[in-house]
C-alpha cells in the first residue's frame, strides 16, 4: 500500500509543477504578447523617430470579422488571429530637416527607407506594394511567423502602410514626416 501512496504522491507533485510551469509560461507570453512591442520607441538614423501607440488584437478571425481589443486577458491568448499598430514617424530639425516644408521626393524616399527598415526589423522581405489615395502599402513575408493570407498569389504576414505628411510640427524643433500602420497578417481596420 505504502507504494501506491508514494507514486500518487509522485505524481500529484508532477501534475503541481507542469500546472504551474505552464501558468508561468501564460504569464511571460501575455505580458510581451506583441509582435510589434519592439517599435514602441525607435530610433533611426539622422534624427527620424519612430513612435506608436497601443495595438489592436483580432480575436477568433484573421480578418475585420473578427473581435477587436486593445487589451488581452489569458483567455484571449489562444484566439490572437491578428495585430495592428498605428505608428508617427518624425524628424528633429537640422537632420535633413527645414524648418519650413521638406521636398516632397526626398520624404517618400524616406518613408521608403523607413517602410524597408521596418521590415528588416522583423526578417521580412517585401513582396510587392501598392499606392492607393497617397498611402503607399507595402506587403512583406517574415519566416518568423506562421500565420499569413494569400495575396497576389503570394503568402503575406506583415502589412506596412504609410503616408507622407505635411510638414507638421509636433513638438520644438520636431516635424511629423508621415503616419501610418503595421499589422499582421495584414492591416484589417483601414489606414
Amino acid at each position: 500500500m505504502s507504494i501506491f501512496w508514494y507514486r500518487l504522491k509522485y505524481f500529484t507533485q508532477s501534475i503541481a509543477v507542469i500546472g504551474v510551469s505552464a501558468l508561468l509560461v501564460c504569464f511571460l507570453y501575455a505580458s510581451n504578447v506583441s509582435r510589434f512591442s519592439i517599435l514602441h520607441q525607435t530610433d533611426f538614423a539622422d534624427g527620424i523617430m519612430l513612435s506608436s501607440a497601443k495595438s489592436v488584437y483580432y480575436l477568433h478571425s484573421p480578418s475585420s470579422q473578427g473581435a477587436r481589443t486593445e487589451s488581452l486577458t489569458l483567455r484571449d491568448l489562444p484566439f490572437i488571429q491578428g495585430e495592428s499598430m498605428a505608428l508617427e514617424i518624425t524628424q528633429t530639425a537640422g537632420n535633413g530637416v527645414a524648418t519650413g516644408a521638406c521636398e516632397a521626393g526626398i520624404r517618400e524616399t524616406d518613408v521608403k527607407k523607413i517602410a524597408e527598415l521596418l521590415a528588416k526589423e522583423f526578417g521580412a522581405k517585401i513582396l510587392f506594394t501598392e499606392e492607393v489615395c497617397g498611402v503607399q502599402s507595402y506587403y512583406c513575408y517574415t519566416p518568423r511567423w506562421l500565420n499569413g493570407v494569400i495575396l497576389n498569389g503570394k503568402k503575406i504576414n506583415l502589412h506596412i502602410a504609410l503616408r507622407v505628411c505635411e510638414d507638421r510640427l509636433v513638438q520644438d524643433g520636431e516635424y511629423l514626416l508621415a503616419q501610418g500602420v503595421i499589422g499582421s497578417p495584414i492591416i484589417f481596420d483601414g489606414y
